[in-house]
């Protein structure tokens, strides 16, 4: 088995979530590697687009808040003819072949855009491999009514019922948390008593 984890640098929460899969992977001396699926349509327009969305989120939130909304009532956006996914897009025969080229057998996206572009490969080409999308908040993501992955794992039961309203088979769904890192699972004695 060898995975590859497609995350986007859109903040941390993303990329947390990818390392924490990717550390339990190769604790079970599994091959792993995650990259940033926006770097196949192009570094410059993936660090544009990062350092974009982290400043409205510290500086202007109320920008993140209203086109977030806008993505919610404008589902569209994300159907396969949609201009932002034409954008998203671009590369995904790079993506399709560096998969096969790397003999991944899965492909875990935990960010929509990376979800976007393996349903674009899924329709288009003959990939072998499973894919999934891990959700990183308790809320159903815009756009996942349109990506066409083997399974969806979501933090919650919260989140099977409102998949299955969107058109997601209710066995494609797996409820199994947000993945953290092994050392929050620790426990620390943090008194200073010894106690």
């Amino acid at each position: 088995m060898k995975t590859l984890i497609l995350s986007c640098n859109f903040g941390q929460g993303h990329n947390s979530c990818g390392l924490a899969i990717k550390e339990y992977y190769e604790s079970q001396n599994i091959e792993c590697e995650m990259l940033d699926s926006l770097a196949f349509i192009n570094n410059l327009f993936a660090e544009i687009l990062s350092k974009g969305h982290i400043s409205i989120c510290n500086y202007a939130p109320f920008i993140f808040d209203k086109g977030y909304k806008m993505a919610e009532n404008h589902q569209n956006f994300f159907k396969g003819d949609s201009l932002a996914l034409k954008l998203i897009s671009k590369k995904c025969e790079d993506l399709y072949y560096y998969i096969v080229d790397n003999n991944y057998s899965q492909v875990i996206c935990t960010h929509v855009f990376a979800g976007m572009m393996m349903t674009k490969i899924k329709n288009e080409y003959d990939l072998k491999c499973k894919t999934s999308f891990v959700f990183t908040d308790y809320t159903c993501h815009p756009g996942s009514k349109y990506l066409n992955v083997d399974y969806f794992f979501v933090p919650s039961n919260f989140l099977n019922e409102e998949l299955q309203q969107i058109g997601i088979a209710e066995e494609k769904v797996i409820t199994s948390g947000i993945p953290v890192k092994d050392k929050f699972y620790k426990n620390y004695n943090l008194r200073d008593d010894g106690k």
